[in-house]
């Protein structure tokens, strides 16, 4: 497997990526894509206005894509639209890595077909513009196994020392991408046990392991420090057991909407197992190891599909390659395969204007209220101090914080206990904080405990019924010391 003098390709696949989804792709429209834009972007807002990770922000993600932010939203004075480049670059990573390592498993075609089905891929293009750290982290993952399939070809370790960096880096940026290591580890070991050199092997995989974990433990401890791990692994442990969202059900509906591309890649399993080649074995390894992983995993959400669609698309772009390269010959074609295989791509790219840009499960609308919402809070801004919110999306959007130790509400917290009502009544009765926004993150028991004490001093601005359903109160002083939108009573149903 060839990857020396190739780049050009990746770098042209990949600058063309982002310049067309930056253009034409309309996350502008888009409040949030998850409620975990909101969450990363909340704590970047945080890091910059200097509060420290773990110990004043409680986190259960690993803390570089919030520094990145942290300094790159400044750039772009806090905008969240422009912010969203920041991921839309490492999606572009991740799509020049997928081109180069596919072509240089089964050539050109294979590795333009495999960064075309990446694109068509269920949710890779909402991911490519979404402020979370999942996409980052796979794209981080996928250069280092891109750098350690090559480094049997390149004088020096420099390769497999810049892989590992990579692979430590992906795991500073999200945990979940710990079992692509084993897949990473395996490339590395590979070419020394072909020739028939054990000990080489051993010694530059452990040089490989050595060098990521020590760039993971390097990065986890500058930029997080001792309380970090904790935080890290304490609430993914227990949510195996106390978490019933994001089931196993969740993960076959992402399969099925993905069927057309998993057709394709068990073509390219069957030209692998026919003519069996480094790259596209180490994809087969790849998507059978993260699909049983995801299948024993709780909760699973909707950005772990990633996991299953690179490998996805690179043993797409084998089956198609593996086409080509027999065509181009004169070896006889299988017929059942050739015509599953072009079939499929065929279909997909038919689709394409169907499926392209536009992702029909994301609602593309910015809706009126929202920024209503937003609007209000920048009026009573100059007299807040701090929002106390389980959206933070609002918060980053008028230019305030939120509270560090209340940066992250998600459901895995609430579900494990680290996270109840009397976080939230507790800061509303001893803080005051000047306003609060509440949404649908909570179970409606919890919400309503939060409104009940919001009852004496705050008074109801904003709500709407748009998903996720924002209530906007403020204490009542400051909405009667400045001009501000007619208040209505905090005592009301809840939806």
């Amino acid at each position: 497997m060839s990857t020396t003098g190739t780049w050009r390709g990746g770098v042209l696949i990949a600058v063309l990526f982002f310049v067309a989804v930056w253009l034409a792709y309309p996350y502008d429209r888009v409040f949030q894509f998850n409620p975990d834009e909101g969450v990363t972007t909340g704590k970047a807002l945080l890091v910059a206005n200097g509060a420290t990770m773990y110990s004043e922000i409680w986190s259960d993600q690993p803390p570089l894509f919030t520094h990145l932010l942290s300094v790159w939203m400044p750039l772009v004075e806090w905008d969240v639209d422009r912010g969203r480049l920041l991921s839309l670059a490492f999606a572009a990573l991740l799509l020049g890595c997928t081109y180069e390592f596919t072509r240089a498993a089964s050539g050109r075609v294979a590795g333009v077909t495999a960064a075309l089905l990446l694109c068509l891929s269920t949710y890779f293009l909402r991911l490519s513009v979404s402020l979370m750290v999942g996409l980052p982290a796979v794209a981080l993952a996928t250069a280092s196994l891109l750098a350690a399939s090559g480094s049997a070809e390149s004088p020096g370790r420099i390769p497999l020392v810049g892989s590992g960096i990579l692979f430590g880096a992906s795991l500073a940026t999200k945990l979940f991408v710990a079992p692509i290591g084993l897949v990473v580890a395996g490339v590395v070991a590979a070419r020394p046990l072909a020739a028939g050199r054990p000990w080489t092997a051993v010694r530059e995989t452990c040089l490989w392991g050595g060098v990521a974990l020590s760039t993971f433990g390097v990065l986890l401890t500058c930029l997080g420090g001792p309380a970090a791990l904790p935080q890290l692994l304490g609430p993914h442990l227990t949510a195996q057991h106390a978490m019933s969202a994001g089931s196993v059900e969740s993960f076959y509906r992402d399969l099925a909407a993905n069927a057309p591309l998993l057709l394709l890649a068990l073509c390219g399993v069957v030209a692998t197992a026919r003519t069996p080649r480094p790259g596209s074995l180490a994809a087969t390894a790849w998507i059978a190891l993260l699909t049983v992983t995801l299948l024993l995993h709780r909760p699973y959400w909707y950005h772990h599909l990633l996991l299953v669609s690179v490998p996805t698309a690179i043993l797409g772009g084998v089956a198609i390659g593996d086409l080509v390269t027999r065509a181009r010959s004169g070896a006889p074609l299988p017929r059942l395969r050739a015509a599953v295989s072009v079939g499929v791509l065929l279909f997909l790219i038919a689709r394409l204007p169907l499926s392209g840009i536009a992702d029909p499960r994301v609602p593309t609308a910015y809706h009126a209220d929202f920024g209503r919402i937003v609007s209000t809070m920048r009026v009573l801004a100059p007299r807040t101090e701090i929002v106390l919110t389980d959206l933070p999306m609002f918060a980053v959007r008028a230019g305030l914080p939120v509270y560090p130790s209340l940066a992250v509400v998600t459901q895995k917290r609430m579900a494990v206990g680290d996270l109840t009502a009397d976080d939230f009544v507790r800061r509303i009765e001893h803080d005051r904080p000047g306003q609060v926004v509440l949404g649908d993150r909570f179970p409606r028991v919890m919400r309503e405990q939060i409104v009940e004490a919001l009852a004496d001093e705050y008074v109801l601005l904003e709500t709407s019924s748009w998903p996720p359903h924002p209530w906007l109160f403020a204490r009542r002083d400051i909405v009667t010391s400045a001009p501000a939108p007619a208040a209505t009573t905090a005592r009301v149903g809840l939806p």
